[in-house]
């Protein structure tokens, strides 16, 4: 089997890393499966692995020319010429389960690999002599940079000497701080290994930014009583909002990297932050405050929490298993 991965966009960018360097990675050194990147369409291989960011050209003309099977990477069904691309291919490939759920309308074979990178855990990591808090990704999460977290660091800052250390694509444009000891860094991953490698705690804010249904307030009460004919009362509900391809991809990192993570509750933080032996979940200011000042009172927390994080991690996530999964698949869907 032979396969090549056309490549398109910037080579920073997480998906190209994630479901192009990655993933060939994965195939050649796990599975002694050949595999090639290019930016361009080569004749001779069994499959095709397109990025995001191709256009749906590039599936027209492997359409065209090969008979290899056509995988699209994230797909995505925001304007016409991306769901081409999905109605061009054989397959998808797909970050988390939520993913998985909503692109299962378009009828094609769905594959999981999750956003498993490629890191070494720091086993040398320094004693800080202050907390050291820490995020790492994409502007669009700081813009919605939940209140509750910032007030809960906010509160913390007066009882405890504690520092944010944020790395993300600054170019992008900022946002509005919390009123705390802040150090920032542009993104590259160098740069976010070096500086997440060395906190003490890892942040997960992943929902989006909270909105009216999210507070108790009046006009929660009169929309609720509008729009739903429940007899129970649901002042108490929780109401939270994410995208259809948000995963637990951030909360990984520190995983490996042998951090404790307090992440929101995004559904698949869930997965390994649900186990109380393995990290922490919040949103309520109160959560996002206890989870803080316990982790901070306690190193050994720290040291337990992050061990049995990661070895959940590895157990849940082996890139073997995906592969594996991912191979017997496709064999039956080249043979149709």
């Amino acid at each position: 089997m032979k396969i090549l991965f056309i490549k398109h966009g910037d080579n920073n960018i997480g998906s190209n890393r994630i479901w192009i360097d990655n993933y060939s990675y994965f195939f050649n050194n796990y599975f002694n499966i050949e595999t090639k990147i290019s930016q361009n369409f080569e004749e001779g291989f069994d499959i095709y692995f397109v990025s995001k960011y191709c256009k749906a050209d590039v599936v027209k003309e492997i359409r065209q020319k090969s008979t290899g099977k056509i995988g699209i990477i994230q797909p995505s069904d925001n304007n016409a010429d991306s769901i081409k691309k999905i109605h061009l291919s054989d397959f998808l490939i797909l970050g988390s389960i939520l993913e998985k759920d909503y692109y299962l309308k378009f009828k094609k074979p769905s594959f999981i690999f999750p956003l498993i990178e490629i890191i070494e855990r720091n086993l040398k990591k320094k004693s800080n002599k202050i907390l050291k808090l820490g995020y790492h990704g994409n502007l669009e999460h700081l813009i919605s940079f939940p209140d509750q977290l910032r007030n809960a660091l906010e509160k913390l800052s007066k009882e405890i000497n504690l520092e944010l250390i944020l790395v993300y694509n600054k170019k992008l444009g900022d946002w509005k701080k919390p009123k705390i000891k802040i150090s920032e860094y542009d993104w590259t991953f160098n740069t976010m290994k070096e500086q997440m490698g060395n906190v003490d705690i890892g942040l997960v804010p992943s929902l989006r930014k909270n909105n009216f249904l999210n507070r108790n307030s009046l006009l929660r009460t009169i929309f609720f009583k509008l729009t739903n004919n429940s007899k129970s009362n649901m002042i108490n509900d929780y109401s939270i909002q994410f995208k259809n391809n948000t995963n637990a991809g951030r909360a990984f990192v520190f995983h490996q990297l042998g951090i404790p993570v307090v992440a929101d509750f995004s559904p698949e933080n869930f997965i390994i932050n649900g186990n109380p032996s393995c990290g922490y979940l919040a949103n309520s200011e109160e959560g996002w405050y206890t989870a803080i000042k316990q982790l901070n009172n306690n190193k050994f927390l720290r040291d337990r929490i992050s061990e049995n994080a990661l070895k959940k991690f590895e157990e849940i996530f082996n890139p073997k298993y995906y592969i594996e999964l991912f191979l017997s698949e496709i064999n039956k869907l080249k043979d149709n």
